[in-house]
C-alpha cells in the first residue's frame, strides 16, 4: 500500500512538474511579446525624434531661403515631414495603447487563476498533517501554472422560462443543476466573481430587451 502512495504521489508530481514547464514556456513566449513591443515603440519614438530634428532644421533652412526666393520647395517639404511625424506619432501610440490593454487582459486573467488557486488550496496549508490536504495542494500548484487562456472562456448568459443559463465556450453549466449551482461552477473553475456575472447577466438581459423592441 505504501508503495502504491508514493507511485501515485510522483505521478502527481511529474505531472505537476509537467505544468509548470509549459508555463515557463509560455511566459517566455509572452515575454518575448512584451520586449517585441515594447521595442517597437521605442524605436519609433527615436523615429520621431529624428523627425522632429529634421523638421526643425527644414524650418530654419526655409527661413534663410525666404530670403533668397528658395522658399516654395522647402514648405513642400516641411509639410511632408510633419505628416510622416504624425504617422510615427500615431503608430506609436497605437503600440503603447496595444501593450497597455495586453497588461490589463493578462492581470485580470491572472487574478481569476489566483481564486480558483486559492480555492482549491483552502486550509491545506495551515492544517498540512490532515488526510486529504497534500492532494489539496497538489490541485492547487497545478492550477497555479494553467495556461491563462483557461481562465478567459466565452460566458453567455441565456434567459429560459425565468431562468439564467449558463453557457461557457457554447456548453451549458450544470444542465441539471439549479440556477445558483451554474454560477458557482462557473466562478469555481474560472475564477469570475459574482459581479462579473452579474455584469454579463445584465448586457444579456439589455440585449434581449432591445431585440425584443427590435422585433
Amino acid at each position: 500500500m505504501i508503495r502504491f502512495i508514493h507511485r501515485q504521489c510522483q505521478q502527481e508530481l511529474d505531472r505537476v512538474y509537467a505544468l509548470l514547464d509549459h508555463r515557463e514556456e509560455e511566459l517566455e513566449e509572452v515575454t518575448r511579446e512584451r520586449a517585441d513591443l515594447r521595442h517597437a515603440a521605442v524605436l519609433a519614438e527615436v523615429e520621431l525624434g529624428h523627425l522632429r530634428e529634421r523638421v526643425r532644421a527644414a524650418d530654419t533652412e526655409n527661413l534663410c531661403r525666404q530670403e533668397h526666393g528658395h522658399a516654395d520647395s522647402l514648405e513642400q517639404q516641411v509639410a511632408e515631414l510633419e505628416a510622416e511625424l504624425e504617422t510615427w506619432r500615431e503608430h506609436a501610440e497605437g503600440l503603447a495603447g496595444e501593450l497597455n490593454a495586453y497588461e490589463r487582459a493578462e492581470s485580470v486573467l491572472a487574478g481569476r487563476r489566483r481564486r480558483v488557486a486559492a480555492a482549491a488550496l483552502g486550509d491545506a496549508a495551515e492544517y498540512s498533517a490532515r488526510p486529504g490536504a497534500a492532494a489539496q495542494a497538489t490541485v492547487a500548484a497545478a492550477v497555479a501554472v494553467m495556461p491563462l487562456e483557461f481562465f478567459n472562456p466565452e460566458i453567455v448568459a441565456v434567459f429560459d422560462g425565468g431562468r439564467t443559463r449558463w453557457l461557457v465556450d457554447g456548453e451549458e453549466a450544470e444542465p441539471y443543476g439549479t440556477e445558483r449551482e451554474a454560477r458557482e461552477q462557473v466562478i469555481a473553475r474560472y475564477g469570475l466573481t459574482e459581479q462579473d456575472l452579474d455584469l454579463i447577466e445584465d448586457a444579456a438581459r439589455a440585449q434581449a430587451a432591445q431585440d425584443q423592441e427590435a422585433a
